[in-house]
């Protein structure tokens, strides 16, 4: 089986979500795969050969992965010519992507153009394989979608660093598109290095450091964002963070997400803290991470509580990691994979039979 994998670029999600869960099977030639970029794309359009570089690969299943470039038409036309079953991956409301990405973000997701693809392969691919149920939901009902499938679980991870008994001091938070949501954890942070002289804070990724957190010199830093996603995973466990912060504002937006952020702190050994009524309440139930209001004082207290008990922290960040091993392990998001695959295979076919009909 040869798979054609068809993406704005080699982003994390096609990293996370395909690359990785399929790696084995592309080790051992089981699977076969290739991957087109935008970029791949306009050149080959431009020169008149999209269909052909297509044609070449003669996929089996063509998979969009949060694709909004050009060219859907034609590549839809050639995936039929070659009866390939098409999937359009999608783990964000892309049709609804707010304001505060950023400027440049905004408008570059919000183009009529490449709202009209999304809109394309929303309804015109043979499976839109959503990260999750409320994704999938919320879709629906702003396009008529064909047959769908929603992860039950988005993001999968090895354990790669255990939780320490010994305290580092350290506090993370990553983040690129998500400036309001850090905002409402910065007078916990500010709080924290003021009272514990030993506590650093680390940002990873592009979100701007504010005032108030600079002022604390080489105790606040920064990390540039990692492209390649198992770079990313490694170092985010070299930096041994202790606590997590996984601030998330309760928006349309964000209420679609995945607990992504908690399987990534988890599984390099950190305790998280995140806020409650969103994503994280269902994977930090259980004492996995303490869930807390979106209230400064409220985050004060729990930063407080972790950077004060040892004990309780390693807790919280070891029994996530149990958790993470049961429900997150990369053999389930291997097989959920293969689930969608045979799924939009089975839904090809069938169009295909009742076509011939």
């Amino acid at each position: 089986m040869f798979i054609l994998f068809i993406a704005n670029d080699v982003i994390p999600t096609l990293q996370l979500s395909f690359l990785v869960p399929l790696v084995s099977h592309f080790e051992s030639k089981e699977l076969g795969h290739a991957i087109l970029t935008e970029r791949d794309i306009k050149r080959a359009m431009k020169l008149g050969l999209l269909s052909k570089t297509v044609s070449a690969y003669s996929p089996d299943a063509i998979v969009f992965c949060r694709y909004s470039g050009g060219g859907i038409s034609e590549l839809l036309a050639e995936a039929r010519s070659h009866d390939a079953a098409t999937i359009f991956h999608i783990d964000d409301d892309l049709l609804n992507i707010p304001a505060s990405f950023g400027e440049k973000k905004f408008k570059f997701h919000n183009d009529p153009e490449r709202l009209s693809a999304v809109r394309a392969l929303l309804e015109n691919c043979d499976l839109v394989y959503a990260a999750n149920d409320r994704l999938a939901d919320r879709l629906s009902k702003q396009a008529t979608l064909p047959s769908t499938f929603s992860g039950k679980i988005y993001c999968s991870s090895k354990i790669f660093r255990v939780p320490s008994k010994v305290p580092t001091g350290r506090i993370g938070y990553m983040g690129f598109d998500h400036g309001d949501d850090f905002e409402l954890v910065t007078p916990a942070i500010a709080n924290a290095l003021n009272t514990y002289p030993n506590v650093t804070f680390t940002m990873l990724g592009p979100i701007p450091i504010p005032a108030e957190l600079s002022a604390f010199g080489d105790r606040v830093r920064t990390i540039e964002p990692i492209r390649d996603y198992g770079c990313f995973r490694q170092r985010l466990a070299d930096e041994a963070w202790d606590i997590g912060l996984c601030p998330l504002l309760d928006t349309p937006f964000n209420v679609v997400k995945s607990d992504t952020k908690w399987v990534e702190y988890t599984s390099s050994g950190m305790a998280t803290i995140a806020s409650a009524g969103t994503i994280y309440d269902q994977c930090c139930a259980d004492d996995c991470g303490v869930l807390v209001e979106n209230r400064s004082d409220v985050w004060i207290d729990a930063l407080q509580e972790l950077l004060t008990n040892d004990a309780k922290r390693y807790e919280f960040a070891q029994r996530a990691q149990e958790k993470v091993c049961v429900q997150y392990a990369p053999d389930v998001l291997t097989r959920q994979v293969h689930d969608v695959l045979q799924l939009a295979l089975k839904v090809r076919s069938e169009k295909t039979a009742s076509a011939d009909a």
